[in-house]
C-alpha cells in the first residue's frame, strides 16, 4: 500500500458513518493512501474499499501497549497512529484525522499539498508553547518535560520519527506512571520536546483553511449547511448531520441544548431549525417527567462501567406486526446496538425509515442456507417458511387469517456464515416456526449470548414445524435454560361463546414468548462484562429484578463492584416488587 516519502492519511472513527466515508472518498480521490482505524468494540464496521485497522485491547497488546486507562478510547487518540504505523510501516509521514472533521471539496487539494509538502516534522492545531499548562499536560513534569504546551488533535500530521518517539513516550508513561493523566495531545508535545523535532501549528500551515474557530469542540456545526456552501474551503470540527443531531437530542447522548446547538441552528434551513428547536423542547419536557425506571436503568448502566453497548440480534423484526420491542428502552437511551433481519420488503422499509445509527437491518431470511418456499397468508403475521396446517387453523378459528394468498422461493442464509454479524449478548427471535433451524445454524454467533427471547409454540399451526421440545432441546445444547414466560396466548374453543367468555377461561394454549438464560448453575463461566450486561438485560428487558440482583451479588462476591451499588439498586426496585 505504501511507498517511500509518502503520507498515509488515517481516519479515526468510532463508526465508519457517512461523514467518515465522505472524508475518505475525498482524500482517496486526490490520489492519497487512506486507512481507517475504527473502534469495533461496539460492533463491526464496513469500511470497504478502504483499508481497515480494528482498534481494540488485543491489537494494542500485540504492539506492546497494555495497562491502558479505562477511558483510552477517547483519551488516547495517539494509539491510532501506532496501529497504523505497525500495519503500514513504509510511509514517511502519517496524517491522523478524526471522522467528524469536515474537509470541503474545494479545500482538499491545498490540504493534501500541505500535508505532503510542509517540512515540519509535526503539525497540529494550536501546537506550541503556551503561558500555562493544560489539565492533561501537567504530568509531563514527572517525565522531565515542560507541561506549558498546547495542541488540538482532530487533525495532525507527523513524521515516522515523531511517531516512534510518541510511542516510546506512551509506553514509558504506562510502565512508569500508570496513574498519570497524559492524553494524546500531551504525547505529541512531549515527543517534540524530547526529540527536538521541528513543528508548526496547523493555522500557520493552512492560513486560509484553519483558524481557532475551526476546532471549537462546543458547539458543533451542521453538515448540511456547510455542504451547501460551494465556495467553502475551511475545515470544520466537530460536524454532525441533521439526523445525528435529532437522534442525540432524543437520547440525551450529548446533552444538546439550544445554546449548545447555536451554530447548528444559525446555519440550518428553516424546516430543520424548527424541527431541531421543537425536539430540544420536547426532550426537556420528557426529561422533567422521566420515568424512575428509565433513570435507574441509565444509572445502573453507568455505575457498572460497561465497556460497550448491549449487542442485540433481532430475527424477524417486523414493526408492522410487533409494535414496540422489548429492548426499546435500552435502545432509546443509547445503551444497545441492534442487528436485525427482515426479508419482507414492506417491513424492512418501515424499519429503515425509523431506525437510528445504532440499528442495522439486513434483507436476509435466516435458516439452514437452502432455498425454501415462503408462504404468504391473508394475515401477514402468519407468513412463514412453513405451510399452514388447515386442520389446526380450523380447530383454532384461524381459517380466514391463515388462508394462503401467495408463495415464492426464498433463499436462506446460515447465521454463522454472516461475517458482518458480530457475536451478540441478547437474541430476540420470532419467525413463525423457523426458530429451531436458525438456532441450530447460529451456534457460533450465539456463543457469547446470555439471554434468548424466543417465540415458543405450544400447539402446531404449520405443517411439520418443529415442536416446543425441539426448540427447548436445541437451546439446552447451547447452554440455555428456561427462565420464564413473557406471554402465552390461548384460543377460545367454544367460538360461538368467544365474546361471552373472559380470556383467562380460554382453554387451548397456542404460543407466546419466553426467556431462556445461559445456565446460571455455571455462573463461574460468566465474565464480569457478561454478568454486568445480564444485570442490565434483566432490569430493562426482562424486568426481573431478582435476576438483576443475583448478577450484582455475584459481581460483589468477586470484588468487581461494591456492596453499596447492590444496595442502591435494591432501593430502585419498584415498591410493588418488595416486601414491606
Amino acid at each position: 500500500m505504501g511507498k517511500s516519502n509518502a503520507t498515509l492519511f488515517v481516519i479515526r472513527a468510532q463508526r465508519f458513518d457517512a461523514l467518515a466515508r465522505i472524508l475518505a472518498e475525498r482524500l482517496n480521490g486526490a490520489g492519497e493512501a487512506v486507512a481507517v482505524v475504527v473502534d469495533e468494540r461496539r460492533g463491526l464496521s464496513d469500511c470497504a474499499p478502504y483499508r481497515k485497522i480494528s482498534l481494540g485491547e488485543a491489537a494494542l497488546a500485540d504492539i506492546g501497549l497494555t495497562g491502558l486507562p479505562d477511558d483510552w478510547g477517547w483519551f488516547c487518540g495517539d494509539l491510532c497512529y501506532y496501529l497504523a504505523a505497525d500495519r503500514f510501516p513504509d510511509f514517511a509521514r502519517y496524517c491522523l484525522i478524526e471522522s467528524d472533521v469536515y474537509l470541503p471539496i474545494n479545500g482538499v487539494d491545498p490540504f493534501v499539498a500541505a500535508m505532503n509538502g510542509h517540512p515540519s516534522e509535526a503539525i497540529a492545531a494550536q501546537l506550541g508553547p503556551t503561558d500555562r499548562p493544560r489539565e492533561f499536560f501537567r504530568d509531563l513534569t514527572k517525565l522531565g518535560l515542560d507541561p506549558a504546551w498546547g495542541c488540538i488533535f482532530p487533525v495532525s500530521r507527523i513524521s515516522a520519527n515523531v511517531l516512534m518517539a510518541m510511542k516510546d513516550l506512551r509506553r514509558e508513561t504506562l510502565e512508569k506512571l500508570p496513574n498519570a493523566r497524559l492524553n494524546d495531545e500531551a504525547m505529541l508535545a512531549g515527543a517534540i520536546q524530547r526529540g527536538g523535532f521541528t513543528f508548526a501549528s496547523l493555522e500557520s500551515v493552512l492560513p486560509h483553511q484553519v483558524d481557532r474557530s475551526c476546532f471549537e469542540t462546543n458547539p458543533p456545526h451542521l453538515y448540511e449547511a456547510i455542504a451547501a456552501n460551494a465556495t467553502e474551503v475551511r475545515l470544520f470540527h466537530p460536524v454532525v448531520t441533521f439526523d445525528t443531531a435529532m437522534e442525540r437530542i432524543a437520547t440525551g447522548a450529548k446533552n444538546y441544548s439550544l445554546r449548545r446547538l447555536r451554530n447548528v441552528l444559525d446555519a440550518a434551513p428553516d424546516p430543520m431549525k424548527q424541527r431541531l428547536t421543537e425536539a430540544v423542547r420536547q426532550s426537556r419536557k420528557a426529561g422533567k417527567g422521566a420515568k424512575k425506571e428509565t433513570l435507574s436503568m441509565n444509572a445502573l448502566f453507568t455505575a457498572l462501567n460497561i465497556g460497550s453497548p448491549v449487542r442485540i440480534l433481532d430475527v424477524g423484526a417486523n414493526p408492522l406486526i410487533e409494535g414496540e420491542v422489548s429492548y426499546q428502552r435500552l435502545l432509546d437511551q443509547g445503551h444497545a446496538e441492534v442487528v436485525g433481519f427482515e426479508p419482507q420488503q414492506e417491513a424492512l422499509a418501515a424499519l429503515n425509515a425509523r431506525k437510528s445509527e445504532r440499528e442495522h437491518y439486513l434483507p436476509i431470511a435466516l435458516g439452514d442456507g437452502a432455498e425454501h418456499v415462503f408462504h404468504s397468508f391473508r394475515s401477514p403475521g402468519f407468513n412463514s417458511l412453513y405451510a399452514g396446517d388447515p386442520a389446526s387453523a380450523a380447530y383454532l378459528g384461524f381459517g380466514r387469517s391463515m388462508t394462503e394468498v401467495g408463495s415464492e422461493m426464498m433463499k436462506t442464509d446460515r447465521l454463522d456464515d454472516l461475517e458482518a454479524v458480530p457475536q451478540v449478548d441478547f437474541l430476540k427471535i420470532d419467525v413463525q416456526g423457523s426458530e429451531t433451524t436458525i438456532l441450530e445454524n447460529g451456534r457460533s454467533k450465539l456463543s457469547e449470548a446470555s439471554v434468548v427471547q424466543t417465540e415458543v409454540r405450544m400447539f402446531p399451526i404449520y405443517k411439520d414445524e418443529p415442536r416446543y421440545g425441539d426448540l427447548q432441546a436445541e437451546l439446552a445444547r447451547q447452554g440455555f435454560e428456561f427462565l420464564r414466560f413473557v406471554s402465552l396466548k390461548h384460543a377460545c374453543l367454544a367460538r360461538s361463546f368467544q365474546k361471552r367468555l373472559k380470556r383467562h377461561s380460554f382453554a387451548q394454549a397456542i404460543d407466546g414468548d419466553a426467556f431462556f438464560v445461559r445456565d446460571l448453575r455455571k455462573v463461574d463461566q460468566y465474565t464480569d462484562e457478561r454478568l454486568k450486561k445480564l444485570a442490565v438485560i434483566a432490569d430493562s428487558i426482562i424486568q426481573n429484578y431478582d435476576l438483576a440482583l443475583y448478577a450484582l451479588e455475584v459481581l460483589h462476591e468477586r470484588g468487581s463492584i461494591t456492596v453499596d451499588l447492590v444496595e442502591w439498586y435494591f432501593t430502585q426496585v419498584p415498591a410493588s416488587h418488595r416486601r414491606a
